[in-house]
């Protein structure tokens, strides 16, 4: 996650792809019959963005 919070400091919300696409995963996530580990990899880098826009929207005041 290191790499996420390097590509973010002192930048604004357009760095939110970028960073992203920084993310390292130090385990993978299992397959099993609820979901495939693509899948489960495919919503964590979903709710990951969504969890840092929202920080960004919070640290400008905005609600949302």
């Amino acid at each position: 996650m290191d790499g996420v919070e390097e590509a973010l400091i002192g930048k604004g919300k357009e760095a939110i792809p970028s960073a992203l696409s920084s993310v390292e995963y130090s385990g993978k996530p299992i397959s099993d019959v609820r979901a495939s580990s693509g899948y489960r990899e495919y919503l964590s880098k979903i709710y990951l963005r969504r969890a840092l826009e929202e920080a960004y929207a919070r640290a400008k005041g905005v609600r949302s």
